[in-house]
């Protein structure tokens, strides 16, 4: 026999009031869709009149609000459990019935829970780490803040994201920016290539992200290929996994991104490479890869080569992990 793993609920609630998505203090849930019957903004573009922040019974910080349409048009991934969970807020001036669609992600009884999502409030230009313990891989899929940038309704989260390898960084959104703020985020990270997070705001901010344990692997090899680079003036790097192994990437950052404001890229090419000739995937100049989620399979043979379109030379990474190991 099974048991149920659908965690929904339709409530009707009064204008201010609020919904908690509060898992049992044994499970983990995976919120994956907000609605209201009470819309607000402009059609075709309106959105649910409701906020979605994530919440630890103190501090808050929103993934979605009601003003903006930055994250509304894909499935949301947010990663919960007792301590650290969802809260939505009716916006609108009359009650609304306020709905979420969640799944359980996992039981662990007396174990150990598997959401490694957080939230805490850092001053102006300060940084946090997206950082695993030395024995275990993430996978972060979402960033949050209680401060946001930008003419609404096309404002975005007041945070700067990088890729760090504790040396060099590599930024993949930027608060000014509107690349890679609209799709789902499948962002791997280790003990040493991580996320760093900066409060790019005026004041104090609560800021967060939705995380969950990929794998707890001890003794064994990290599969998180996430990595960053220096690559030269007009010159390649390539990512390349070793004999014997496949990778999927999730996505490309550079430290110098170049175009015209709000519509900025990493000033790179990104190409698809078999040691002879190359395959475009990415442009500096081209929402095609910078606007929606990306997931490209490389090997020994087929691989990853990024080009510095600056001329000046940067950093560059690449968000990956391990998806097969075979004996050669």
């Amino acid at each position: 026999m099974g048991y149920p793993t659908v965690m929904n609920n339709v409530q009707t609630i009064a204008t201010g009031l609020v919904v908690d998505i509060r898992p049992p203090a044994t499970q983990v849930w995976r919120v994956t869709e907000a609605g209201s019957d009470q819309w607000g903004g402009v059609l075709p573009n309106a959105v649910p009149n409701i906020d979605v922040s994530l919440f630890d019974g103190t501090i808050q910080a929103e993934f979605l609000t009601s003003l903006d349409t930055r994250g509304w048009y894909r499935k949301q991934n947010l990663v919960i459990d007792r301590d650290t969970y969802v809260r939505l807020t009716n916006n609108a001036l009359v009650n609304a019935v306020v709905s979420y669609s969640a799944e359980l992600m996992s039981e662990f009884g007396a174990g150990a829970s598997i959401s490694r999502s957080a939230i805490q409030t850092i001053a102006t230009g300060v940084t946090v780490d997206i950082r695993p313990p030395i024995d275990e891989d993430w996978i972060v899929h979402d960033f949050c803040s209680d401060d946001w940038l930008g003419a609404k309704p096309v404002s975005n989260p007041n945070l700067e994201v990088e890729l760090n390898d504790g040396t060099i960084v590599a930024r993949i959104l930027d608060s000014t920016e509107n690349r890679q703020w609209e799709p789902e985020l499948k962002l791997f990270v280790t003990r040493d290539n991580y996320i760093t997070l900066t409060n790019t705001g005026q004041g104090n901010a609560n800021v967060g992200w939705s995380a969950e344990l990929m794998r707890d692997f001890g003794a064994a090899p990290s599969v998180v290929k996430s990595d960053v680079q220096a690559v030269g003036a007009g010159l390649n790097v390539d990512f390349r996994p070793p004999v014997g192994e496949e990778w999927e990437v999730t996505m490309f950052g550079g430290s110098v991104w170049a175009g015209i404001s709000p519509n900025q890229f990493p000033d790179i090419t990104v190409s698809i490479f078999d040691g002879t000739i190359a395959s475009t995937i990415e442009t500096a100049t081209s929402w095609k890869g910078n606007g929606h989620e990306i997931s490209v399979h490389i090997d020994r043979d087929r691989y990853i080569r990024v080009n510095d379109a600056s001329g000046g030379g940067q950093n560059v990474g690449i968000s990956a992990q391990l998806t097969q190991r075979y004996a050669v």
